[in-house]
């Protein structure tokens, strides 16, 4: 495994390989379950028969119970089985942090331009209603505070992530 992609799939044919042999454990499993009810009816159907048919009833019995223990205990087995050996898990993981460290990175990016738009947006947004307001005290009216974007930016800049996310701060 060397890409994340190769990883992905790697983990979804391993999901769906244990989950078939999975359910191929559980059809036997309703097997072994059937095979005991017939089992039993043959027991109470056979002690009116011969030693024989009785036997051959007790025996079917002690199999299907035997392999209904069994299956049971492999089902189990698979469902808590990790589904890579640990090297390859351990490789794994590396593959993923290093893609979802990537990623973030990207993100961080593409956030930064975003918080850089709003900041512009917030900078504008003040330049307006100070001018406004010194109009309005010009004509002898009050101004209701009317610029909820740059308390928005400044709530935005106040927060840890936004540091990281835009740079200022460190990583």
């Amino acid at each position: 495994m060397k890409s994340f992609k190769e990883v992905t799939t790697a983990i979804a044919e391993s999901r769906t390989q244990r989950a078939q042999e999975i359910k191929e454990w559980r059809i036997k499993l309703e097997e072994a379950r059937q095979d005991i009810e017939k089992a039993n009816s043959l027991l109470e159907a056979g002690a009116n028969g011969s030693v024989e048919d009785y036997q051959r009833a007790k025996d079917k019995l002690g199999e299907a119970n035997t392999l209904e223990e069994f299956c049971t205990k492999r089902i189990a087995h698979l469902e808590s089985e990790p589904l890579m050996a640990e090297e390859k898990a351990q490789e794994a993981s590396i593959i993923i942090k290093a893609y979802l460290e990537e990623e973030n990175r990207k993100q961080y990016q593409e956030a930064a331009k975003l918080m850089e738009k709003l900041e512009e947006i917030a900078n504008g947004s003040n330049a307006l209603d100070t001018e406004c307001s010194e109009l309005m005290k010009t004509i002898g009216y009050a101004m209701p505070r009317l610029d909820y974007v740059r308390g928005f930016f400044a709530q935005v800049a106040d927060t840890p992530m936004y540091d990281i996310i835009t740079k200022r701060g460190e990583r």
